[in-house]
């Protein structure tokens, strides 16, 4: 019984990463995946968070020698985006339960170099250490960009 349940748990979870996947490809063949570029993934609608990505993410793309960033997010958040970056032609926008499969999917494979989920929930969550010692979102967003374990080549540290 038990096993039949993971196997069950196991397979909706597959099932979501392999949506997941598609929706990486369609978002890929809108903005070409190239190590150039950064992929910012806003899976969260905690508004001062998304601010505060939105403030950091040219600073972000310099330090690190991009030449552009694509923001990818909910349609939640395209108000936000666009009152305050007016990222327009940055940004892909998609349904919260497509960004909810991409993060599995993401979670199933690992995150490209060039591709930060920006979220204190997602993909493993740090939204609790965040709170219980009394990190400002302005710190966490930094620390999360400025942070990357991966980025070893050209330039990025």
């Amino acid at each position: 019984m038990v096993g039949e349940y993971c196997k069950t748990a196991l397979d909706i979870a597959l099932g979501r990463a392999e949506k997941g996947k598609r929706s990486w490809k369609c978002i890929t063949e809108k903005q070409p995946l190239n190590a150039d570029i950064c992929y910012v993934l806003m899976p969260t609608t905690v508004e001062a968070l998304n601010k505060a990505c939105i403030h950091q993410i040219k600073e972000y793309v310099e330090i690190k020698y991009y030449s552009d960033f694509v923001l990818v997010s909910c349609v939640e958040n395209k108000r936000i985006i666009n009152d305050y970056g007016h990222f327009n032609q940055n940004a892909i926008f998609i349904k919260q339960e497509e960004m909810e499969e991409l993060i599995t999917f993401f979670k199933l494979v690992g995150v490209d170099n060039n591709v930060i989920i920006l979220s204190m929930d997602e993909p493993f969550g740090s939204g609790s250490i965040m709170q219980k010692l009394h990190i400002p979102i302005n710190e966490y967003v930094s620390g999360t960009f400025l942070w990357r374990p991966n980025d070893t080549d050209q330039g990025k540290y």
